[in-house]
């Protein structure tokens, strides 16, 4: 039985029913140590050079010596390698209340900030940060509310998000890079790397197509909780559970049991 922390995560995250996966927020210390270093800037290359932005989203001072601006898709049914990159960090300019919790979890959420329902639905929907700060101040007074209070974030490593060479000899970008670059300009931008699909107005290209988020990345909610159930209980790890649990961290999540 999920505690209920953990309920409030599977609600968040719109977890298929009767899902009881150990889940819980990834803790500050648990974002530092897997990314040690923070992204800057949500630019990628400079395409004169084809040289990484410097604190950008293919720098590998960031990511790691191993970072390549065009890695190939992984297998996602043969075993996984170690990863030769790491996640980068955002750091938010200011606590917000996980976007997440806040649209599929909002009762919960009012009950652990003290507040009435109604008080956490005006909250959802006013552009003021200041009742967002608000509501993450009440969320810090409570030990379980704390935790869902974000302040860095988890940024997915390159190879899950690489550029492609046309043939033409253009590069072109993956819509995840793109819903990073707007996430680093404004904050309330979040939900839309989280879940853009979903949006009632989503983030889309220039040629009008929807930007895939990270919830889109990861393969649709089945086969992704799936993937997470199966790695809780200790099966090898291919490039499908790689992709499935580097996506539930960039979310602002992990699993508690290994």
């Amino acid at each position: 039985m999920a505690s209920t922390l953990g309920s409030v995560c599977l609600e968040a995250l719109r977890a298929p029913a009767g899902c009881s996966l150990p889940i819980a927020p990834a803790s500050l210390d648990a974002i530092r140590a897997r990314a040690p270093r923070q992204l800057t800037s949500g630019e990628t290359l400079d395409f004169r050079t084809l040289v990484p932005q410097p604190g950008g989203l293919f720098d590998y001072k960031v990511f790691g010596p191993g970072t390549v601006i065009d890695a190939p898709a992984p297998d996602l049914d043969a075993p996984a390698r170690p990863p030769r990159t790491q996640f980068g960090r955002l750091v938010l300019a200011h606590p917000t209340p996980h976007p997440l919790a806040l649209a599929h979890a909002a009762p919960r959420v009012a009950e652990l900030a003290g507040w009435t329902a109604a008080e956490v639905d005006r909250c959802k929907t006013d552009p003021d940060p200041a009742s967002r700060a608000s509501l993450a101040d009440a969320l810090d007074q409570s030990p379980e509310g704390r935790a869902l209070v974000l302040r860095e974030l988890p940024v997915l490593p390159p190879d899950l998000r690489p550029l492609v060479r046309l043939s033409d000899d253009r590069w072109q970008t993956s819509p995840i890079n793109e819903l990073y670059r707007h996430a680093l300009r404004r904050a309330d931008r979040l939900l839309h790397l989280f879940e853009n699909e979903d949006d009632p107005e989503p983030l889309c290209d220039r040629h009008g197509e929807v930007l895939t988020s990270l919830r889109g990345l990861a393969g649709g909610t089945g086969a992704w909780f799936a993937s997470l159930a199966e790695r809780a209980v200790g099966v090898p790890q291919t490039g499908r559970h790689y992709r499935a649990e580097a996506v539930l961290f960039a979310l602002g999540f992990e699993l508690t049991v290994r």
